[in-house]
Order: structure tokens, then C-alpha cells, then sequence
């Protein structure tokens, strides 16, 4: 009966043993696996982050061409302004008076500022419908966590990336209009008072044909005065109704139509 039962502890300490050898195995293949994992996962965290980095420097870049594009465009109006009005658009200006001259041109260069932003506030419409739609979609549900923050992202810069794109415009237009003002300061010290009516070619081509005349040539640029603030104040209003956009939250109505009051010469 001793024997026996000095025969079975002698196998429980063996299997003891084993169990604790086995048992110290796996602790020891646990540590080198939890080791593993943690650099996979800092490696796949900087992965994420130089993605994020990658991702926002195309951003900026796609921002910046945009910008430049948007300036060598509004550059090829501006010259194409300066060739209509160099090739004789205006009927009669040879036999103008300097001032006259530079008020159809300033009416001309007003006009074009007033296409660019007319323009503008279409693109922008277009994009703001865009952005709409693609947010109205549903989203995949892979990775909430990590998605949330880049879907979030994806609508504030896109309202920045608009007030970028048109405060850029509006630079643009600003300094060509500016140096256009500077070119044009010694042949406008006379600032005749508002008047509603219209101005004509006919009218511009009886001023040329009497320039001697000071009553007709006091007329008419009056009239081309009016003309140039009626522009300058549609230049005005579109500028105020880009500003609103953003503070509408880049949200703008299906139905939005911008409306701007009829010129006094119609």
C-alpha cells in the first residue's frame, strides 16, 4: 500500500511539472506575441498619420492650383478687355476727349470685374450643390472611430477652400482695378452728379463727331458715370452675397437665383 502511494505522488510532481513548464511556455510565447502586436499597431498608427499628412498637403496643393488657375483666367479677361478696347470697341473714340475715353474704359474693365463674380457665385452654387449631395449619402460604417473626424473635415475646409478661391477673385480684381485707377487718376478731377439716363453708342458718337461741344460731352459722361457706379454697385452686392455663403454654413437654397436691380438706363 506504501509503494503505491509513493508511486502516485511520484507521478502527481511529474504532471505538476509538466503543467508548470507548459504553463511558463505560453506565458512566455504571450509576452512575445503582446510585444508583436504593439509594434504592428504603432506601425499601422504611423501608417494612419502620414496618410492624414499626405492627404492634407494634396489638399492644399489641389487649393493652390485651383488659386492659380482662377488667377491666369481672370489674367486672360483682363487681356482681353485691353485688345477690345485696343482694336476700337467703342465706336468714335478717336475724336474723344481723353476724359470720355477713360470712362469707357473703366465701364469696360467694371463689366468684366462684374462677369468674374457673376461667375463665381455660379461655381460656388455648383460646388455648395455638390457638397450637398455628396453628404446626403450614406457613409461606410468601417472604422467610426478613426472616419469621423475626416468626414467632419471634409465640409469646413471645402467653406474655407470657396472663401479662399474668392477672396483670391476678388485680390485679383481689386489690384487690376486698382492699377487701372492709378493709370486713369490725372484724367478724371472733374466728378460730374448722378444721372438716370441711359448711355447710347449713338450718344458716345455725336460726342466724338462735336468735341467741341461742351454741353454733349458734359452729358454724356455724366451718363458714363452713372453707367460705372450702377457696375460698381453690382460689384457690391455680389461681393456681399459670396460673403453669405459662408456664414450660412455653406448651405445655400435649390432654388436660390440672385437678383440685382435693373440698370437706370434701361
Amino acid at each position: 500500500m506504501s509503494t503505491q502511494s509513493i508511486s502516485s505522488s511520484g507521478e502527481e510532481e511529474l504532471s505538476i511539472q509538466r503543467l508548470e513548464t507548459t504553463k511558463n511556455d505560453l506565458s512566455k510565447r504571450i509576452a512575445k506575441e503582446a510585444r508583436g502586436n504593439a509594434i504592428l499597431q504603432a506601425s499601422l498608427e504611423r501608417r494612419k498619420q502620414a496618410l492624414h499628412e499626405r492627404r492634407l498637403a494634396l489638399e492644399q496643393d489641389v487649393t493652390r492650383l485651383h488659386e492659380q488657375l482662377q488667377a491666369e483666367r481672370d489674367l486672360r479677361v483682363a487681356l482681353e478687355v485691353g485688345l477690345r478696347m485696343s482694336s476700337g470697341q467703342f465706336p468714335g473714340t478717336r475724336g474723344m476727349d481723353s476724359k470720355t475715353r477713360a470712362e469707357l474704359e473703366e465701364i469696360a474693365l467694371a463689366e468684366a470685374d462684374v462677369a468674374r463674380l457673376k461667375q463665381k457665385v455660379a461655381e460656388l452654387h455648383h460646388q455648395l450643390n455638390q457638397q450637398r449631395q455628396h453628404h446626403s449619402g450614406s457613409l461606410p460604417d468601417v472604422n467610426d472611430s478613426y472616419q469621423q473626424a475626416p468626414t467632419q473635415s471634409l465640409r469646413h475646409p471645402s467653406r474655407k477652400h470657396f472663401q479662399q478661391d474668392f477672396d483670391t477673385t476678388l485680390v485679383v480684381c481689386n489690384h487690376q482695378r486698382k492699377q487701372r485707377t492709378e493709370e486713369l487718376t490725372d484724367l478724371r478731377n472733374i466728378k460730374e452728379p448722378l444721372s438716370t439716363s441711359g448711355v447710347s453708342n449713338k450718344q458716345v458718337s455725336e460726342v466724338a463727331e462735336n468735341p467741341q461741344n461742351p454741353a454733349a460731352t458734359s452729358s454724356t459722361l455724366v451718363e458714363l458715370t452713372t453707367r460705372l457706379d450702377f457696375f460698381k454697385e453690382m460689384r457690391s452686392q455680389l461681393m456681399e452675397k459670396l460673403h453669405k455663403l459662408d456664414l450660412n454654413n455653406g448651405s445655400m437654397p435649390h432654388d436660390f437665383v440672385y437678383k440685382l436691380s435693373s440698370p437706370p438706363w434701361n
